[in-house]
């Protein structure tokens, strides 16, 4: 868990962490170069209780380019 995380479990509500992480491990970051994909929660962010596509700059660790990652929420499995 990513230091941000930890603060924020800290003052929220314990009966909230599971949607938190939840919503959180389902918002995906795609980088458009490489195509190489990870959740919102395993590059140490939390997106919860959101709306709408983004993009969010840094590195990519699978191709090493500076790019926009594409955040998208990823459909629940049927």
């Amino acid at each position: 868990m990513h230091t941000l995380q930890k603060i924020v479990f800290a003052i929220m509500p314990s009966s909230w962490r599971v949607g938190i992480q939840a919503e959180s491990e389902r918002w995906m970051l795609k980088c458009p170069n490489c195509g190489f994909e990870r959740s919102y929660w395993d590059a140490g962010g939390i997106r919860w209780r959101a709306a709408g596509n983004k993009t969010v700059f840094g590195k990519c660790p699978n191709c090493g380019q500076n790019v926009g990652f594409a955040v998208y929420k990823k459909n629940s499995p049927a």
